[in-house]
């Protein structure tokens, strides 16, 4: 990732605006990455329509990136090494580890399988916690980095490198209200830059 991005946990999609307004037009850059529901997309697109260029001029598509309709970022990994780490990370609370066929179902986002699964076998009260698996991989890391698939990790080199490209090149790019999306369907991840 360019050091220029500052990674900022804003909470929620309802913290947003708020974010972006207390940065006023003096800001250089923002990159909003989020999970877009309905009510979100409203919101991120309030925001876009507020910023005076072409969004989908400088727009990334999620799929282009994970190869899935309609991703989270969890869609990034191979479904076999995110179900691991999920099963590593649920031990103590599954009677036996999940399967690949036993989250098989039409909706093509591995944490939605994996939320319905839960839900319907009262697994961890019936939730799934998905920053559990990724608390994990970041715990375990040093262990775990050989089992990443190339193709995870030319998936998320893409990704990066398509966030990088929304930063301006020059001083004389840096302009305030830019805007840029990254972008599918819905549920969808917007990246918006300003």
């Amino acid at each position: 990732m360019d050091p220029r991005w500052v990674v900022v946990p804003v909470g929620s999609a309802e913290n947003l605006p708020t974010f972006v307004s207390l940065l006023g037009d003096n800001y250089v850059s923002v990159a909003v990455m989020m999970d877009i529901t309905p009510t979100n997309k409203a919101r991120v697109e309030r925001i876009n329509a507020s910023k005076s260029n072409n969004t989908q001029e400088s727009s990334v598509k999620w799929v282009e990136v994970t190869r899935v309709r309609d991703a989270d970022i969890e869609d990034l990994f191979d479904p076999n090494f995110y179900l691991k780490l999920v099963n590593l990370s649920y031990s103590s609370e599954l009677e036996a580890p999940v399967t690949m066929k036993a989250i098989t179902e039409s909706n093509p986002r591995i944490v939605e399988r994996l939320r319905d699964y839960f839900s319907s076998h009262a697994i961890s009260g019936g939730e799934f916690d998905r920053y559990r698996p990724a608390t994990y991989l970041l715990q375990n890391f040093e262990v775990l980095r050989s089992e990443i698939s190339d193709d995870t990790v030319n998936k998320i080199a893409s990704l990066v490198e398509r966030i990088n490209g929304l930063l301006p090149t020059t001083a004389l790019d840096n302009k305030p209200n830019n805007s840029s999306v990254v972008e599918n369907g819905a549920p969808q991840m917007e990246v918006a830059s300003s």
